[in-house]
């Protein structure tokens, strides 16, 4: 028998799109995430930059939430399968399970864009920012909140680099965007 185990990020939420998201990296078992080990503040535009952070609960409950309704759909949907095997059908019972099936996938797909849990809400998402990001994530912050244009945040990074530039700091791109002494 194989047995599926190691380590994933579950529990996406307080997301910026295009900027940030809070995950959880858990030991899992069959994808099922069980121990939670630390929470990251994943950066988008970078796919392998994070910020490590106190273990975030939200996430943490999310991801067990996540997959609690998952398996209840599955279990749902293999429930209702079985039902129209047999020689006279239960259709009450039948739409039930596909019912609970459907409303638990829902739940699932429709916690990613809830404000406050999958969404970042406007407060947190700067809240988050000011603590982790320079003024280039801050920009970019405020360009995935639609408090500034895109063209107006590309400007304002332009001249930021340009300022580091000139002041010696030629290195500095566009993507660190963390602040220093940040990261995993």
């Amino acid at each position: 028998m194989i047995i599926v185990w190691g380590s994933r990020h579950y529990g996406r939420v307080d997301s910026a799109p295009g900027v940030f998201h809070i995950a959880t990296q858990f030991g899992h078992i069959y994808y099922i995430p069980l121990i939670p080990e630390r929470s990251l503040l994943k950066l988008d535009a970078t796919n392998d930059m994070a910020i490590k952070l106190p273990l975030n609960w939200k996430s943490v409950f999310v991801a067990w939430g996540r997959a609690f309704l998952i398996v209840i759909a599955l279990f749902a949907l293999i429930a209702g399968v079985l039902m129209t095997t047999e020689i006279k059908p239960d259709v009450m019972g039948i739409l039930i399970a596909f019912g609970i099936a459907s409303c638990g996938i829902a739940a699932v797909v429709a916690s990613y864009f809830v404000p406050g849990v999958g969404r970042a809400t406007e407060t947190r998402a700067m809240k988050l920012a000011q603590a982790h990001l320079n003024e280039i994530g801050m920009i970019r912050v405020g360009v995935a909140l639609k408090k500034i244009t895109p063209e107006e945040g590309e400007r304002m990074i332009k001249s930021i680099l340009e300022a580091k530039a000139s002041g010696g700091q030629a290195s500095v791109t566009q993507h660190e965007w963390t602040r220093p002494h940040v990261g995993v």
